[in-house]
């Protein structure tokens, strides 16, 4: 599936400035992408950038990755988690330190941070494991285009504040029509710029736009998996930090998530309950 975009957005997205893919970022990709990979030369990258070094060190501790004993070491991380695991937290966390604006956005990502986590552990519990580094990013990456639109537009702070409590079911089309494009967009082109994969770039576009997806034939499974368990994390992270109460967005495609993944309200509920178990276990 292909990002569809008319030449009126095409104009205003021309004006947009994306964030470029840190050094520290650009010489892990190249690394990795080798035949015969060198964990080394990757640690020694990471290192050279103290915010993705500590960063990484941070989200390798956290409640979806933690080991037995603390990790205190990039190399240890390397070389415990893997290339491709190492990636995907570089990935997700130089986002952040790549995005600048004038406003404070620590809840922000303080949220995404929240739903990264349990994207990884809803994968854990349904054990598919194989989503787990996509899972990770995506969930702390899906929502890159909102610090850019802050970056860009004046007033998108306040609008996004307020489409935040009115939920993003009813404020999508209404961005759209303000500013001429989405979050979500920019969010999917930042995803291709930054050679992230083509199902987790599916699935960012897609996002706000997800009722009947799942039986459209419009996305590929590895797609609407990544769609299904953000949308739960999303929902996790809600009820972690925020009231507690489901958005307008998700009971609008909590049937489709649900029957995606196979779960019945049962298991659904013991899924919810534990992986805030381990949401709040890690924040204490």
């Amino acid at each position: 599936m292909t990002i569809e975009i008319e030449q009126k957005e095409r104009d205003i997205l021309n004006g947009i400035t994306l964030p470029p893919r840190p050094k520290a970022l650009i010489a892990i990709t190249e690394e990795s992408r080798k035949p015969n990979a060198n964990l080394a030369v990757i640690a020694r990258a990471i290192a050279s950038d103290v915010s993705i070094s500590a960063a990484v060190l941070k989200v390798v501790n956290s409640a979806a990755f933690r080991r037995p004993a603390p990790i205190t070491a990039i190399d240890a991380a390397v070389n415990l988690l893997g290339i491709k695991r190492v990636l995907a937290i570089v990935n997700a966390v130089a986002v952040r330190g790549a995005i600048k604006t004038k406003v404070d956005l620590e809840h922000f990502w303080q949220y995404g941070a929240a739903v990264a986590n349990a994207c990884v552990l809803t994968c854990k519990l349904l054990k598919k494991s194989g989503l787990m580094d996509d899972a990770y990013t995506i969930g702390l990456f899906h929502d890159a285009g909102i610090p850019v639109m802050i970056a860009k537009f004046a007033d998108f702070h306040a609008f996004y504040t307020e489409a935040e409590q009115e939920g993003w079911t009813l404020s999508i089309d209404k961005e759209r029509e303000k500013y001429g494009t989405t979050h979500s967009t920019i969010g999917a082109i930042l995803a291709q710029e930054w050679t992230l994969p083509e199902p987790l770039v599916n699935a960012i576009y897609n996002l706000h736009y997800a009722d009947g997806i799942f039986d459209s034939g419009d996305l590929d499974k590895t797609a609407l998996d990544l769609l299904a368990v953000l949308k739960c994390g999303r929902e996790f992270a809600r009820q972690l930090l925020r009231d507690g109460s489901s958005d307008a967005e998700w009971v609008q495609v909590e049937e489709q998530v649900l029957a995606h993944l196979d779960l019945d309200e049962d298991r659904y509920s013991d899924l919810q309950n534990e992986v805030l178990s381990q949401l709040r276990e890690g924040q204490s």
